[in-house]
């Protein structure tokens, strides 16, 4: 995980793992994957709702 600043739960944003959109073929297919991480929304139509540290 990469932050910023201090955690805070209310501004966390992600996308998933296995977005289309980013094409990975990660090397391994993952063991165990948080609820979390598998609900993230696809990075389409939702990459302006991310809001990056400058």
């Amino acid at each position: 995980y990469l932050m910023s600043e201090f955690y805070s739960p209310e501004h966390s944003a992600g996308v998933r793992w296995d977005d289309p959109f980013f094409n990975i073929k990660w090397p391994l297919e993952p063991s165990v994957i948080s609820e979390k991480d598998k609900n993230w929304p696809l990075w389409k139509g939702n990459q302006n709702s991310i809001k990056f540290a400058k």
